[in-house]
């Protein structure tokens, strides 16, 4: 898979108690640098806080694997080839977000709606 050497992460922003995987602060700080490797792309995906289904953590995927879960008040990021990426939420009911990732260059989402249970997702840029 073209992003398998990717890292990914998942970091609480704030307090909140989340209970998704945490990356250690040094690989916080790196992302949060917001420069991309060397010859890579940045993909991040950040949940806003939000009192509404604050609680549930969405796994959100990345050209059909799992890239990761999120709850409020977290992100997650990968280091990626140039190259066309789907990102999508489990049970997402609409069409996923398709982005073509060019080396040296950043992406954003923000999940914008959620519902209950599945955890639904909308990502905008």
């Amino acid at each position: 898979m073209r992003y398998g050497a990717a890292f990914v992460v998942a970091l609480a922003i704030t307090g909140c108690s989340a209970t998704v995987p945490l990356a250690p602060v040094s690989v916080d700080r790196s992302a949060k640098t917001f420069q991309p490797l060397e010859g890579k792309a940045g993909l991040y995906v950040y949940r806003p806080e939000r009192f509404v289904l604050s609680a549930i953590a969405v796994s959100v995927l990345l050209n059909g694997r799992g890239f990761g879960l999120t709850k409020v008040g977290t992100y997650l990021y990968a280091a990626v080839e140039p190259g066309e990426y789907t990102l999508l939420s489990q049970g997402e009911e609409e069409a996923p977000v398709v982005v073509v990732a060019e080396a040296g260059k950043n992406y954003f989402f923000q999940s914008r709606r959620f519902s209950a249970p599945c955890g639904h997702l909308e990502l905008g840029g």
